[in-house]
């Protein structure tokens, strides 16, 4: 899901460091390398710094999701072609 397009998708803050973020949702209507931009209603945004919160996300499959905002951080057009590290756990 890390490399999926963010944009259009519905999200709940469901973990903040800041508590004027927490329970915060709508439609992600614009991201940045370190921000997304949430449709409250009402005609207002928020600006999110995504290093900051844990985000649940309906997927168009009606399923939900959860992400940590810290795993996203970076440009969207080179999230979406970033390979991921295999993480290789060593016994000592």
């Amino acid at each position: 899901m890390v490399r999926h397009e963010l944009i259009g998708l519905y999200a709940k803050i469901v973990w903040s460091k800041h508590e004027g973020y927490l329970g915060m949702e709508g439609p992600i209507i614009m991201e940045s390398r370190n921000m997304i931009v949430i449709a409250t209603g009402n005609s207002f945004t928020k600006r999110i710094p995504k290093k900051t919160v844990i985000l649940e996300l309906s997927i168009p499959d009606n399923g939900k999701i959860r992400i940590n905002g810290a795993d996203i951080v970076g440009r969207p057009e080179n999230r979406i072609k970033m390979k991921r590290r295999k993480v290789i756990r060593q016994n000592r």
